[in-house]
Formats: structure tokens, C-alpha cells, sequence
């Protein structure tokens, strides 16, 4: 977050989610120009050959990711879970696009300018959740279950937490502490749908990958918290969840009737439950 825009990461998924139709709340939420750019990009994916551009780039991985962890969530709410807790929620906009959560309390969390930044973008747009509360934490020195506990989060029932899209940039020190917080305060039949980037990244030969750290580097969002599947499942497992599944996106897409894309990018999805 810099002088009051999100972070490059943010903006870049909110434009995928735009551009391909996942998020129609994304364009309102992007700062200018890049709402303009959306609109554009948007009109022209649907003028034949752009279309299969964009399928060749690797942004068609974060509209599969999400669209992943929307099917988890809607699989959550109609077992009954009615707290939806968003880790790092940047330009998230599922409480303001996803029917299935019209009897859930969204609670948006993230870095006290974030939240202000996309209050007022998010402006008087109601909600298709019951209620929407953004709970300002700043990871750095605040602590996530007293924040939660604050704002009126049940730790006695059912919650589910999306973690999408962070884990990577993390130390593996933080990413073990918040998964042991998510397991104090998941009340039983909670659900866990976090992604998480193996060091492979986008099944790039070995002599291209620290180019790519690099690059991640400088911008600002070095990252730290790459993990292989193995290591992913000790940290769950360590944390007290059960795991339950384990996805990239070939599965995602077949899952939700797309084209596989053709960049597949080395991230996962992992679903797990106290």
C-alpha cells in the first residue's frame, strides 16, 4: 500500500477478476486509470482473437483461483457456516457479488489504509451479505484474534477463512501463527480455503526462477513463504485442521467448465477443516 493505492498485487487480481467477468464490482474499486483500462480490456476480450490472448497469458490463473475458492464458500454457507472471514482482503468484492452469502457476516481483513481506501471506493453499493465488517490489522503489530474478537466474531461457531493470494509472501514463521489462530477460531465445522506458491512458480525451468523472485523483489512483494505441497500439509496438519483437499488450477478449471489455461501457474488451493 503506497500513498494511498493498493498494492501492485491487489489492483493486478481485482483486473483479472474484472476483465473476465468474475467480479463485476472490480472496475468501480480501481483507481484511475486502470478502471478506464478495465472497461477497455473488458470490451475488447470479447472481439475474437484477444479472447484466446488472454487465455494464453498467465492472468487467466487468478479468475480460476477465485472462482475455486467461490465454489468453497458457497459449499460452506449452505452447510450452515455464517462467518466468512477474508485475510488480507485488498480489493476483494465478494461480499458485494456473491448471493450465497446473503445470510453471512463478511469481515474484511486488512492494513487500516487498505480498508479506507476501499470503503470509499465501495462507497453506499449494498451488499448481497447480511452485514460487512472491516476489521483494520495491521499484521506487523496487531494481534488477529483480538482485532476479531472485537468486532463481534463468534469463535464458538462455524467460520469459514479465505487466505487467497498471501501465503507466498510471508515468512514461514507468520504463515504458522496465523494458521494456529485460524484453528483457535474456526468453532467447530470450520473451513480453511487458502492458497499457497510452491517453488516451482509457473513450471519455469530452474535458471528463469530467480528472475522471477526478483522481479517480485522489486516490487515491493518479495517471496518469502514458497512451500511444497508436503510443507504446506505439516503446517496444516501442525496447526490442528485436517486437510481435505489440495487443488492447482487444471483441476479449477475443469471444475468450473473452463478451458485449462495454458500458462498454468505453480499456486494451489487447499482446503482444510477443524
Amino acid at each position: 500500500m503506497r500513498d494511498g493505492i493498493p498494492s501492485f498485487t491487489a489492483l493486478a487480481v481485482a483486473f483479472a477478476r474484472g476483465v473476465d467477468d468474475v467480479d463485476p464490482v472490480a472496475q468501480s474499486l480501481m483507481p484511475f486509470p486502470l478502471g478506464a483500462l478495465l472497461r477497455a480490456g473488458h470490451a475488447a476480450k470479447k472481439r475474437g482473437p484477444l479472447r484466446y490472448l488472454l487465455r494464453a497469458s498467465p492472468s487467466t490463473h487468478l479468475p480460476l483461483r477465485t472462482l475455486a475458492i467461490d465454489a468453497v464458500i458457497a459449499r460452506a454457507t449452505s452447510e450452515g457456516v455464517r462467518q466468512l472471514v477474508v485475510l488480507g482482503a485488498g480489493l476483494d468484492a465478494r461480499a458485494w457479488r456473491m448471493p450465497a452469502l446473503a445470510d453471512t457476516v463478511v469481515f474484511e481483513i486488512d492494513h487500516p489504509a487498505t480498508q479506507a481506501y476501499k470503503s470509499s471506493r465501495i462507497g453506499d453499493r449494498k451488499a448481497m451479505c447480511r452485514e460487512v465488517r472491516f476489521v483494520n490489522v495491521d499484521f506487523a503489530k496487531d494481534d488477529l484474534e483480538t482485532r476479531l474478537r472485537d468486532s463481534a466474531f463468534n469463535p464458538s461457531a462455524p467460520a469459514i477463512f479465505v487466505w487467497e493470494g498471501v501465503t507466498m509472501y510471508l515468512p514461514p514463521a507468520a504463515t504458522e501463527g496465523t494458521l494456529a489462530a485460524i484453528a483457535r477460531l474456526s468453532g467447530a465445522h470450520g473451513v480453511l480455503a487458502m492458497t499457497y506458491a510452491t517453488p516451482k512458480l509457473a513450471g519455469l525451468v530452474a535458471p528463469v526462477r530467480p528472475i522471477v523472485r526478483a522481479a517480485f523483489g522489486l516490487i515491493g512483494e518479495p517471496l518469502l513463504g514458497l512451500m511444497s505441497r508436503e510443507e504446506a500439509r505439516a503446517r496444516i496438519e501442525r496447526a490442528g485442521l485436517a486437510l481435505e483437499s489440495d487443488t492447482g488450477a487444471r483441476e479449477w478449471a475443469r471444475e468450473a467448465g473452463r478451458p485449462a489455461p495454458w500458462v498454468p501457474i505453480a499456486e494451489r488451493l487447499l482446503v482444510a477443516r477443524t
